[in-house]
């Protein structure tokens, strides 16, 4: 841990009223190169990155949209805490709502303070959501985030009662994750059979040729 680190963490932690929260930004993201196969699940992080301003973190509420052609409903038991508060016991509340595609998720009254600086980077949250059974092979499903749900919305507050701003802002139908069903690649055994196919069939070619050249200038 460097002294910046330290530094900001102290600050954090000490003079929480210095932070101003039009400071405050993080970027919040969701991979888009994710894969599995049709029926299989996947962890899908949620992930925070390029914080403007340390701040310690209270709680977090997060509202998730899901494709609905593509997954199912997930559990509540799939959501987790991410590499950034693991290990923290928390006061937590799960929506799921099949009928909208989309689940909200709060957590707070963390038992320790979770100190996020601008050299922080990792995961808030996981949640694991699984491809419906015989979805197409190379189809891919999104999942984006709300700004808000009914009374719900998406935010992230500190200590000190700030709402820490997300840049870029969350807005929709913007796609911030993506999973797909990839194509398998052909079989060492698949090539062989195709290639010994493609030489057998050359090979037929070139025979009926010389039969015919050699049936033309003999005859």
């Amino acid at each position: 841990m460097g002294f910046r680190t330290v530094l900001a963490s102290f600050v954090c932690a000490m003079f929480p009223s210095l932070i101003n929260a039009a400071e405050i930004g993080v970027t919040m993201s969701m991979p888009q190169n994710l894969t599995a196969a049709a029926g299989q699940t996947v962890t899908v992080p949620v992930n925070l990155g390029e914080i403007a301003s340390g701040f310690s973190l209270d709680s977090f509420q997060l509202i998730v949209e899901y494709d609905g052609n593509f997954f199912d409903t997930p559990l509540a038991s799939g959501i987790k805490l991410g590499s950034l508060t693991t290990g923290k016991s928390y006061t937590g509340l799960d929506n799921i709502d099949p009928v909208s595609k989309s689940f909200t998720i709060l957590r707070s009254n963390f038992s320790d303070p979770v100190y996020l600086t601008t050299d922080s980077s990792g995961s808030l949250m996981t949640f694991d959501i699984s491809v419906k059974p015989g979805v197409a092979l190379g189809s891919s499903g999104y999942l984006r985030f709300l700004a808000s749900q009914g009374a719900a919305t998406t935010e992230i507050l500190t200590l000190s009662g700030d709402n820490i701003f997300f840049s870029p802002a969350i807005t929709a139908p913007s796609v911030q994750g993506l999973v797909t069903v990839p194509v398998p690649e052909p079989s060492t055994y698949v090539l062989a059979v195709i290639s010994t196919i493609a030489v057998a069939a050359l090979a037929r070619r070139r025979s009926s040729a010389r039969k015919s050249y050699d049936s033309k200038f003999i005859s």
